[in-house]
């Protein structure tokens, strides 16, 4: 095997040219590959790894141009390749007319490509002027190899080995790349390597910059509102954890609250069976006209204006909850929906931190709020969102909560009475619950305390104290009394 220096860089193209297979650095580690239009160098390259033939071989392209020549191009591809391109991330699609050899070709006519940030491998295929064939240096099943040392001791008693190796001496340890498969309407992830890609990211549209956002308001008319509590998100991190943990599929239909620009509506869209989303923001109607028309969606319908008077407009099925929703609005909103007539299966909201804190409170710290939503649902703090993953860049900090298993337990006419002792209850925090309570459903103090013992609540207790249960047994105690 002929050792081969980076500054000999011409000798390997000119053995590619010639059919030979050789050993070369990537940005992964230490690759063997041949010149991927060449059937004889691409068997070589199987015969060399004792790979099974039906386990095709990705392939190295020097940029988007060399891809699209290779590739059938499509929205999913563009969007990865746009975000991490050049990089160790392999995009599997469909061939394109411009064919491969056998072997770098599935049988089911998909080629698996890269473009790598390695400056070797973009002087040989600027060089070849073609694709090549790039797969570990090592046999089928063993590690990777990283340094130059171990390639000649890997072959040696191989009966056919390598031409040449590219000798840059100890490469960086690092993981394979990325694989994902955008052959079909969901991306999948075949491997997460370096990146560490999350499925739902992959699924996600890349997110519109300040500078992005800034031209669409301008184009538009339109003003980040504060009135509105319009702060867009522009980072795909969130849009990933809110889509996760809505577990969605192709059966769910999903709600969606101030879609603004529809980065988040976009993800759901390709996760959801159907997104209903609601904008109050009327400026923004030409927008999504174009943008409908433009990437051919026939799964999301726009309803214009203020969700908490369009209960009429809400699915009449089965459905889930997923928004960035505006600040001051929130607890309008999540009231709103929990109180509906048909009630979202969950709800994954984006929320200033604080209120998201308050939700998922403990007894000792509860509030009317985590009251409501823990009487209805289970509330979980998913993630916090840092102040710069938007723009206009909020004061406050955020957090993404869902609330699972969300269903009407009891009737419309123990609900109400429920929420009528809780308000009471909570109508002054600083004094005790029993004198709140005496002071709006006529019992007397000690009359109060005798149920809190029954209950086994201190006579000194406060509404905050109180988990969801023991306000359902204080309700059930009280309601042939009282109402």
């Amino acid at each position: 095997m002929k050792k081969i220096s980076k500054n000999q860089i011409s000798q390997a193209v000119d053995l590619l040219k010639k059919g030979r297979v050789i050993v070369f650095p990537t940005e992964t580690s230490y690759g063997l590959g041949c010149d991927a239009t060449d059937q004889s160098a691409v068997d070589r390259v199987f015969a060399i790894k004792d790979r099974k033939s039906d386990k095709p071989l990705l392939v190295l392209v020097a940029d988007l141009t060399m891809a699209k020549e290779y590739l059938l191009w499509n929205s999913r591809i563009d969007e990865l390749a746009g975000r991490y391109w050049p990089g160790p991330l392999t995009i599997i699609g469909r061939v394109s007319q411009k064919r491969l050899a056998k072997g770098v070709e599935s049988e089911q006519g998909t080629l698996a490509v890269r473009v790598s940030p390695h400056p070797i491998v973009q002087l040989l295929i600027n060089k070849l002027g073609r694709p090549i064939v790039a797969t570990s240096a090592n046999l089928s099943g063993a590690k990777n190899i990283y340094r130059s040392g171990e390639i000649k001791s890997v072959f040696t008693s191989r009966p056919i080995a390598p031409d040449a190796f590219l000798d840059m001496g100890e490469l960086p340890k690092r993981p394979a790349s990325a694989i994902v498969d955008a052959t079909g309407a969901k991306i999948k992830i075949i491997r997460t390597g370096e990146l560490k890609i999350d499925f739902l990211a992959t699924n996600s549209p890349a997110p519109m910059n300040p500078a992005e956002i800034k031209s669409a308001c301008q184009k538009y008319g339109l003003s980040p509102s504060k009135i509105y509590g319009q702060n867009y998100l522009i980072s795909p991190k969130p849009i990933v954890k809110i889509i996760e943990a809505g577990q969605l599929d192709k059966q769910d239909t999903v709600v969606e609250v101030g879609p603004g620009f529809g980065i988040l509506t976009l993800a759901l869209a390709r996760q959801a069976k159907q997104v209903l989303a609601f904008e109050i923001e009327k400026k923004l109607q030409p927008y999504w006209l174009d943008l409908i028309k433009q990437k051919n969606i026939n799964n999301l319908k726009i309803i214009w204006g203020n969700v908490l008077r369009q209960a009429s407009s809400l699915p009449r099925g089965a459905y889930k909850l997923s928004a960035n929703l505006p600040y001051q609005i929130t607890s309008q909103i999540i009231r709103f929906f929990l109180e509906a007539d048909n009630q979202p299966k969950s709800m994954v909201l984006m929320l200033q931190k604080e209120v998201a804190v308050r939700i998922c409170a403990k007894p000792g710290q509860m509030s009317l709020l985590s009251l409501a939503v823990q009487y209805y649902g289970r509330p979980k703090i998913i993630c916090q969102v840092k102040k710069d993953c938007f723009y206009p860049v909020p004061k406050v900090a955020s957090a993404v909560v869902a609330i699972y298993d969300i269903k009407r337990k009891n009737t419309r006419e123990f609900d109400q009475r429920f929420f009528a002792l809780a308000h009471a209850g909570f109508q002054n925090k600083r004094k005790l619950l029993s004198k709140n309570l005496s002071s709006n459903f006529g019992f007397k103090k000690e009359d109060w305390q005798k149920i809190f013992s029954i209950l086994g609540l201190g006579e000194n207790c406060r509404a905050q104290e109180l988990s969801v249960e023991k306000w359902k047994e204080l309700t059930k105690h009280v309601i042939h009394n009282v109402f």
